[in-house]
């Protein structure tokens, strides 16, 4: 009896793990109008993109990656692409692309 309760509870406790959802980053809006699935994503200070891009579907979707303002890179992504970037510990933000205009009179 006790060897059962005791698989049981350890199911339950490993079941209960597995389902428990990975903190994902929020993906922060952009206030204009929006290139959709596009996204610019800043990585942590030292964070190494080739070690991101280790995993190939990373890549397929990025359009600009050759910054030297910032740690990042801008691409498009789609729902499961963007769901392992907002769970790795790499990245620092994603936020949506957004469209900027700019209106002068002369």
């Amino acid at each position: 009896m006790q060897f059962t309760l005791a698989s049981i509870v350890a199911a339950a406790l490993a079941l209960a793990a597995s389902a428990a959802p990975n903190k994902l980053l929020e993906v922060t809006k952009y206030a204009g109008k929006v290139n959709p699935g596009s996204y610019i994503v800043r990585l942590k200070d030292g964070a190494d993109k080739a070690a991101l891009f280790e995993d190939a579907t990373l890549r397929e979707g990025v359009t600009h990656d050759d910054w030297s303002v910032i740690n990042g890179f801008a691409g498009v992504f789609d729902k499961a692409t963007l769901n392992k970037l907002r769970g790795s510990d790499l990245v620092e933000s994603i936020q949506e692309d957004g469209f900027v205009t700019i209106q002068a009179t002369q």
